[in-house]
This record gives structure tokens, C-alpha cells and sequence, in this order.
């Protein structure tokens, strides 16, 4: 289908909306090193937690999005933790609904022993199976009918996020000291280093009353997270990017509205867009662009590298003038220095028999990387609908579902393009539409040179208002999420 102008605002990440969501409940700092050695834990009460449940209402900008329960079961060797959280978003005037379970097998110290993590939006699910061995997490991912497991090397005994909550709710904590956690993030299929810190004891308003809380301060990536335990150790309020903020409710309370469709939800794509005063005419065509980013911390970004020059907070970008033939014949190199740009991953499966036989079938197996490329782009833009999609995305699910947005276009594009032998990187970032810069992703692609794609726009290379933050996948791409509701951009040139 060609892409219509008012679908343009459909290029919003997301899948970054829900990690943002996941983060949040999690109410931890998490690092972005994967296998950085744990600090400190602390001491843990002689208490053990109430079986029960509870219940928060999820509100962004003050309107209610969803609600999440947390339930506890005890065992004779340890606990079983339920989490289901809802939420409502829309997206482009669509809206979208979308479940999560987290159900996880814990030790009475609240570690991991094996979860499992089930997200559903309409026809799309993602599950990851977990279980502990040893001093190896294995996870079976299923997508679409596909199966994968990973094993993930660790160093100990590791929490998931109800865990982590349980642990922190009878865990003797020392004001201002930090503790690190070994953590596992089913939502980036990640093992990482979470911190808390307690940072004060203050009284907030809650519910018409009071309340004397502790304050525990958490980022990630940079993002700054702030949550409140009362002195029952039960969670009072959580607070995240965007104005997105969870508080304790009876079920009543926490589900009220969510089930009729006259409720208003917040648009996710126009709260989390950069609005400069300059507007940049026929963005589409451009290719020079000039800009100043402020606001926010610049390290740790892949700003400067390729078609993009960053000088201190000023960012140029080029867009890339093509050759007429790649600059090698395909495949590329097995031992050349990008080589593992071209390996699988659990949700781009560059090497699966339905991706490896459809990228042959497109190129009609030319040796020349630029035409390949250029025959991949046009055909995942040309035959993948462009509706708003909610999940963790992968390239095989995309394929079956034909179906998504800049995520699902950008992971199906970079599976084919590594199966047709192709180096290939996931970009992150922001792109100019509408008046606005909106997060997006989109394909480099080394043809002798690194080269963008965007399949979703059908652009091959992507016009220069394409800003690459981040290259990678999800994981990765988190660092994005301590510039939601941050960046400015002012607009100092373009043509």
C-alpha cells in the first residue's frame, strides 16, 4: 500500500512505550553494561511477604491508562508472583490495548527460579519461558509460532521485577547508600545490573490522607524513576518519563473506565514528539539538516559517525549520495571486520528457512549489495501494511502477520537484508513529520558504505531529518528512554 500522509505519525517506537511501562513497574535503576558484578544487597527482614493482592491504577499526564495487579502465593520452596497489567493508548486515533503477564517462580529470598512473560496486543503475542540452571538463564522465546532458546551466561542468583519489588519491600535499606541487583529484563531479553537508593522519608497526599513514605530515586539509562513505599513496605505511588505514574487502588479504583471505549486515552505518539519553532517544508526531500539538541546529556549516543557530524551539542547530517553498484560482490566477507553484523538475534532471525528463502526469492540472487538492497526496501514497504502495532517485535511474526510499524518494517528489513548476506544495524532515533520530530526506527546497511533505509517511507537512503540516536536492538535502544519528554531541538538549517 502506499503510505498515506495521515498515517505519517504511525512511525512512533512503540515498543519503547511499553519498556517505558515495564521500567516503571520494575521501579529499579537498571545499567546498560550486561554483565557488570553486583554491589551490595542488602539485609533482608526475618518477614515474610502476605499472600494477597494489590492493585495500581496506570496514568499518563494525569489520565488513566491502565491498571496493573500483583499477586502473592506461598509455597513449601518460596513464591509464585502474578503480575497482569492492562493499558489502553491511542495511537493515530486507533486504539490499542495491550496485556501483559508476568508470572514468575521465586525462592523464599525473592531470586529467580523461573518465570514466564506473556505480552498480547490484538492478533500479536510475544512469550519468553525462563528457568535458572546453574549459572545460566535459559529462555525459550516464542513468536509467531517460532521457538528459540537462548542461554544467557550469569554469575549468581538474579531477580526478575516482582522479585526485586518483594525483595525491597523486607530488605533493611540504609539511607543514601545504593545496592545493586543482578537483574533479568524479559522485555529486552537482557541480564543487567539493577541499583536502588533511598534517598528520603517524606509524607505525601494519598487518597485524602497523609502518608509517611520512603522515597527510592532509580534511572535508566540515564531516565530518572522515583518511587514510594510506605512503612508496610507496599508500593504508594511510581513515577517515570512522560508523566507516567502508577498508585496504589482498591480493584474498583484501578479498573474504573477501562473497559468502555467513550474513555479517553492520551495519543502516546503527539506526548513524546519534538516540536521545534522551525519547521522544515518538504522534509521528505531534504538533505542537509542542521540542528541544536539541548537539554539533555549527549554522551553515551551515537550522534557522530557515518552521515551524521556532531560538534559539541550542533548535529549535521548529509544524506548520502548513492554509487552506482555496491562496493563488493555478496556475501560479504565471513572473516571481514563487519562479519557479525550479519549474525541472527532471538527477534531478527536472519537465519530462519522462511526469511533466508524469501530474501532469495526477492533478490533473484544478484551479487550486487546496493541492488539487493534496494530490492529488500521496496519490498517490505510495498507489502507490509502500516497500522500502529504493540509488542516486542520480531522479523518471523512480522512475516506471518504482514502487519506493523517502524519497529516491525525495521527488524523484518534488517533479517532479510543479513540474509541475503548484507551487514545490516537497526537505527533509533527521530524523524521529522508534521511538524515534529517523532521517534522512529529505521536500516544502516553496508553496501561498501553504511547506507540508511527506511522501508516504512520507502526512502532509500532516508531523508536527512532522520536523527540516529542509537544503533541496536531494544535493549539498546533504551537509552532513548531518558530523552522522553526532555529533548529540544531548535532547527538551524536545512535544504
Amino acid at each position: 500500500m502506499r503510505w498515506k500522509e495521515k498515517s505519517d505519525k504511525v512511525i512512533l517506537q512503540l515498543s519503547l512505550f511499553i519498556l517505558c511501562i515495564w521500567v516503571v513497574i520494575m521501579g529499579i535503576q537498571v545499567h546498560k553494561h550486561l554483565h557488570a558484578r553486583p554491589g551490595p544487597l542488602p539485609e533482608t527482614l526475618k518477614r515474610s511477604i502476605n499472600p494477597g493482592e494489590e492493585w495500581l491504577g496506570i496514568y499518563m499526564k494525569d489520565q488513566k491508562i491502565g491498571w496493573m495487579s500483583s499477586s502473592v502465593e506461598k509455597v513449601e520452596d518460596g513464591y509464585w508472583l502474578k503480575d497482569r497489567i492492562y493499558t489502553r493508548l491511542t495511537v493515530m486515533g486507533s486504539l490499542k490495548e495491550i496485556t501483559t503477564f508476568i508470572h514468575s517462580k521465586v525462592h523464599p529470598d525473592y531470586t529467580l527460579d523461573s518465570f514466564l512473560f506473556d505480552l498480547r496486543s490484538g492478533a500479536v503475542r510475544f512469550r519468553a519461558i525462563g528457568k535458572m540452571q546453574n549459572l545460566n538463564l535459559i529462555v525459550k522465546i516464542i513468536t509467531a509460532n517460532h521457538e528459540e532458546k537462548v542461554r544467557i551466561p550469569i554469575e549468581g542468583p538474579l531477580y526478575l521485577s516482582g522479585g526485586l519489588i518483594k525483595t525491597l519491600q523486607t530488605a533493611r535499606l540504609e539511607k543514601g547508600k545504593r545496592y545493586a541487583f543482578p537483574f533479568f529484563d524479559p522485555s529486552t531479553l537482557s541480564y543487567k545490573t539493577a541499583t536502588v537508593r533511598w534517598d528520603a522519608d517524606e509524607t505525601i497526599l494519598h487518597r485524602g490522607e497523609e502518608v509517611p513514605v520512603r522515597r527510592l530515586s532509580m534511572t535508566y539509562g540515564g531516565a530518572t524513576f522515583l518511587a514510594w513505599f510506605n512503612q508496610r513496605g507496599e508500593r504508594i505511588r511510581e513515577e517515570g518519563p512522560l508523566g507516567l505514574t502508577l498508585v496504589r487502588e482498591d480493584r474498583r479504583t484501578a479498573q474504573r473506565g477501562m473497559g468502555s471505549p467513550r474513555v479517553r486515552t492520551v495519543d502516546i505518539i503527539a506526548a513524546s514528539a519534538v516540536f521545534p519553532v522551525k519547521k522544515i517544508p518538504d522534509s521528505k526531500s531534504t538533505s542537509y539538516l542542521k540542528v541544536r539538541i539541548w537539554e539533555v546529556d549527549l554522551n553515551g549516543l551515537d550522534l557522530d559517525g557515518a552521515r551524521q557530524k556532531l560538534n559539541g551539542n550542533i548535529l549535521e547530517i548529509k544524506r548520502e549520495v548513492l554509487p552506482t553498484r555496491g562496493g563488493y560482490v555478496l556475501p560479504y566477507p565471513s572473516d571481514g571486520p563487519l562479519a557479525r553484523e550479519m549474525n541472527p538475534s532471538p527477534l531478527i532471525q536472519s537465519d530462519a528457512p522462511r526469511i533466508v528463502k524469501l530474501a532469495r526469492k526477492i533478490t533473484a540472487r544478484s551479487s550486487d549489495p546496493l541492488n539487493v538492497l534496494h530490492r529488500l526496501n521496496h519490498w517490505v514497504y510495498s507489502n507490509i501494511e502500516k497500522i500502529p502495532v504493540v509488542s516486542v517485535p520480531s522479523a518471523l511474526q512480522v512475516l506471518q502477520i504482514r502487519k506493523g510499524d517502524c519497529n516491525e518494517h525495521a527488524v523484518l528489513l534488517a533479517a532479510l537484508v543479513k540474509a541475503a548476506g548484507i551487514p545490516a544495524q537497526v537505527a533509533a532515533g527521530l524523524v521529522y513529520s508534521g511538524g515534529g520530530f517523532f521517534y522512529h526506527v529505521w536500516v544502516e546497511a553496508f553496501v561498501g558504505q553504511w547506507v540508511s533505509a527506511d522501508p516504512v517511507m520507502g526512502q532509500l537512503p532516508a531523508d536527512a531529518t532522520h536523527i540516529r540516536i542509537v544503533r541496536g536492538d531494544l535493549q539498546k535502544q533504551a537509552v532513548i528512554l531518558r530523552l522522553l519528554g526532555k529533548m529540544k531541538i531548535e532547527v538551524l538549517a536545512n535544504r
